[in-house]
């Protein structure tokens, strides 16, 4: 009989514990915009010659951008993981050494993003992630177009985001992004 109880007992916390979890509503889409500051393509040490050799053949003297203007949409996969889509554009103005003209950089690209949340609080996330994907640039120079293409990716090494339904997000992370990027984003 006591056995029987304490079979009863466990069947019954177990069931109710099942049910409260299935109650849980957690927002399955996400709208997210942000900013961010020294994306890959600004960073002259990391770009190099890459301007010099594939566009004027110059050494780069300096590189000026506007930063890195996103807009993505995100899914949840599970409680913990998201997956979804960005898109990026990104202007510089590049410099060459011994030559008076400048040239216009627009890049923009397509992501296929990965996050996984270590904090999942209604109110409160904490994550990382990674994205890939293609970036496409056009530049200008004296009124000469060029066009090439690229493999794009971020990597998101931490991301905190604040507030329930609509929220302000911060990531650090290295890519076509940026190294620091900040947002808005809207759970629904």
């Amino acid at each position: 009989m006591r056995t029987s109880c304490i079979l009863l007992f466990q069947i019954v916390f177990l069931l109710c514990s099942i049910n409260s979890f299935a109650q849980q509503n957690f927002p399955k889409n996400e709208l997210e915009s942000g900013y961010g500051i020294f994306p890959v393509m600004e960073i002259k040490k990391i770009t190099g010659n890459f301007y010099a050799a594939s566009i004027d053949n110059k050494p780069v003297e300096k590189i000026t951008g506007t930063g890195s203007l996103t807009i993505s949409y995100n899914r949840t996969l599970k409680k913990r993981l998201f997956a979804g889509v960005s898109l990026f554009y990104d202007k510089a103005v590049i410099s060459y050494i011994n030559s008076p003209g400048t040239r216009n950089w627009y890049v923009f690209g397509l992501l296929l993003n990965a996050k996984y949340n270590y904090v999942y609080d209604p109110r409160f996330h904490m994550y990382s992630g990674i994205s890939v994907g293609y970036a496409g640039d056009r530049s200008v120079k004296e009124g000469k177009a060029d066009h090439h293409d690229a493999i794009a990716y971020q990597a998101r090494l931490i991301g905190l985001r604040f507030g329930a339904k609509v929220g302000v997000f911060s990531e650090l992370g290295f890519g076509y992004e940026g190294i620091l990027k900040a947002g808005l984003s809207v759970h629904f």
